[in-house]
């Protein structure tokens, strides 16, 4: 199978934020347990999200259950 045009570039967009919200999430695990030995939980991340959708608009566009997959 081969995907069309627009399912390649659906791809690559989904794709990338995924990667923009995986490094977000990985960067802000390292700091806080460098500060104080705790780790971030699932139920964490996912209450946090509305902020970091509101700090990056476009990727509200995903659908919800995509950002909150493991």
């Amino acid at each position: 199978m081969y995907p069309t045009t627009n399912q390649v570039v659906l791809i690559q967009k989904t794709l990338g934020c995924t990667r923009i919200v995986y490094n977000h999430y990985l960067e802000k695990q390292k700091l806080l347990y460098e500060e104080r030995k705790e780790t971030l939980s699932c139920f964490d991340r996912i209450k946090d999200l509305k902020n970091l959708q509101v700090e990056h608009p476009y990727l509200e566009r995903l659908k919800k259950y995509m950002m909150e997959l493991k």
